[in-house]
């Protein structure tokens, strides 16, 4: 044998075990400095250290927000969906980051330096090429992923009722596959984008998500939701739920193909053709909740008060800024003999063609003064259907009562 010594500290704990007394280690202070390994032997005997400078302490990586976070992907089925390839987990840190702080991909890896990945992901190195490589590996298995979070969700039986809506997102460049010109819910005009549709149950959880060509119009975006209701979910009976701009005439043919539902809201023009049909009456707004059955179509209609009257504030509101307007620009035309009578007047029609009250407010010109006058017939028309909303659906009432549709 050597005559070199092997010296170990470690900290042990006596147990016993029957009529034994017997020793496990608890931990290895080995590698400790002597004043840590002091400074522990004094708190364990009880000891009060003489300054707590004697001790060194370091922050260690953050563990708390990322375990719960894994833990509640695990609940829903996303943890089980993305897998355990490095890819798989490289994706669900890509979700959890987003949750747990904002930015870029070379954001995120400079925040996961600090966060205990390896003992709560099983990620130990990767760079920002690596987590856009698991955008690409993500993208290719969408559908399967998807999937895997609807049978995750509804192992027994997949619900009946679904909503789906579009938004879009815009570029500041326009090197994108699918960015085109299109309606812009941003207002930035000039800029391309994309359109995003999103289908939910009725609890609001997102089931699938798809991307199109920012110049696609809403009610095109629909038929592929249906498509993937019936072929890749599985699902027989559907309720679908879209707003005014989604569910129209060749929408509804289409759920009728596959024996599907739906209920949307209808816009004031349908409302007013069937008022000139006589399927409904004004009388019918201002009672509680009144159904109106047209088979196969039922009709629950009901005017908000609350609503109509912010809608004929709004009306006064706009009225007060064209009148002031036209105040101002008298004003200036009095104080001006050379300015064009012509062009002030043009200002306060454009204002009232912008703000959509030409229709009942008309400008008067007389000896260089601007007057407002409102035609209270016209006003009346357009304001009978303030606050009225009518719901179209083609759900038998024994499978939808009224008031949960309402609701």
């Amino acid at each position: 044998m050597g005559k070199k010594i092997y010296r170990s500290i470690l900290l042990m704990e006596n147990y016993r075990q029957g009529n034994k007394v017997l020793h496990r280690t608890l931990l290895n202070l080995s590698k400790w400095k002597p004043t840590d390994i002091e400074a522990l032997e004094a708190l364990l005997k009880g000891r009060k250290l003489s300054s707590l400078d004697q001790v060194e302490t370091a922050e260690g990586k953050s563990v708390g927000a990322l375990w719960v976070f894994k833990k509640l992907a695990v609940e829903c089925g996303l943890d089980k969906a993305l897998g355990t390839s490095r890819n798989g987990r490289l994706s669900l840190l890509l979700v959890l980051g987003r949750l747990l702080t904002q930015g870029s991909r070379l954001h995120l890896c400079d925040w996961s330096k600090n966060q205990e990945l390896e003992a709560v992901l099983g990620i130990s190195r990767f760079d920002e090429d690596d987590l856009y490589e698991a955008l690409d590996w993500l993208s290719a298995r969408q559908q399967q992923i998807e999937k895997k979070l609807f049978d995750h969700c509804y192992k027994e039986e997949p619900p009946n009722l679904f909503l789906y809506d579009v938004t879009s997102s815009y570029f500041e460049g326009k090197h994108n596959q699918l960015a085109e010109f299109g309606y812009n819910r941003d207002r930035k005009n000039g800029k391309k984008q994309i359109v995003i549709g999103l289908m939910t149950d009725v609890e609001g959880r997102p089931l699938a998500v798809e991307v199109f060509k920012g110049n696609t119009a809403d009610p095109k975006t629909f038929h592929s939701q249906v498509e993937k209701l019936s072929q890749r979910f599985g699902v027989k009976q559907v309720v679908m739920v879209g707003d005014r701009g989604m569910i129209k005439s060749s929408q509804i043919e289409a759920l009728k193909d596959k024996d599907f539902f739906y209920i949307t809201a209808i816009t004031k023009p349908q409302i007013e053709v069937l008022l000139r049909n006589g399927v409904l009456q004004m009388g019918l707004f201002d009672i509680q909740v009144m159904e109106i059955f047209d088979d196969p179509v039922r009709y629950v209609l009901r005017r908000n008060p609350e609503r109509g009257r912010d809608m004929a504030k709004n009306r006064q509101d706009k009225l007060q800024k064209v009148k002031a307007k036209a105040t101002e620009l008298t004003g200036y035309l009095q104080a001006h003999p050379g300015a064009k009578v012509e062009n002030a007047v043009n200002k306060v029609v454009g204002l009232t063609n912008k703000l959509v009250i030409s229709q009942w407010v008309q400008v008067f010109v007389q000896e260089r003064t601007i007057t407002i006058s409102v035609d209270e017939d016209k006003l009346k028309e357009v304001s009978k259907l303030d606050g009225c909303y009518v719901i179209k659906t083609n759900v038998s009432k024994d499978q939808l009562s009224t008031v949960w549709t309402i609701t």
